[in-house]
């Protein structure tokens, strides 16, 4: 009895330190892209399992949405957005191979 107490309290450890790192990681993400200035292109999308998507405009930061059916980003689209705000341009190639303005976006769920 007092091993399954034990084993008990070791799960609830570590799935306690699951999500603080979890949140943590949430957390810095959001504030990377608030508080930054950002012009960059989306080099990876995470889909994850059609239920989030995220769009790595750098290695380790990303944008997120929950909308995976809706108008979403793609490899190669160009963000750009100012310091202190959550609002983003995207710019997107056209068939003459130059970027232009395609929408612009509230990183709230795009």
């Amino acid at each position: 009895m007092k091993n399954k107490t034990i084993i008990n309290i070791f799960v609830l450890i570590l799935l306690s330190l699951i999500v603080s790192i979890y949140l943590y990681w949430v957390n810095n993400n959001i504030n990377h892209f608030v508080e930054n200035k950002i012009n960059l292109k989306i080099i990876r999308i995470y889909n994850d399992h059609n239920k989030s998507l995220s769009f790595y405009y750098e290695e380790n930061y990303c944008i997120g949405t929950e909308d995976t059916k809706g108008d979403t980003l793609v490899i190669g689209d160009s963000i750009s957005k100012e310091k202190n705000t959550v609002k983003f341009k995207v710019f997107r190639k056209g068939k003459d191979n130059k970027y232009s303005f395609y929408k612009e976006f509230e990183n709230v769920g795009l």
